[in-house]
């Protein structure tokens, strides 16, 4: 968040027609300012876990 850069959307397969998303495909998106960054990983055995970051 500190950098002002946007990565790629991982594991992209496809529109869905009925959710408009500004998705980030063709490189990584420079000069923007997020808000909120999320991170979802997820692990053997069901250990799930999503974390949720503001900028100040």
């Amino acid at each position: 968040m500190d950098s002002g850069r946007l990565p790629v959307n991982a594991g992209w397969l496809g529109p869905d027609p009925e959710i408009g998303l500004n998705l980030v495909l063709a490189g990584p998106r420079r000069d923007a300012r997020p808000r909120y960054a999320l991170s979802l990983n997820s692990a053997f055995g069901g250990a799930n876990t999503a974390l949720l970051v503001a900028a100040a």
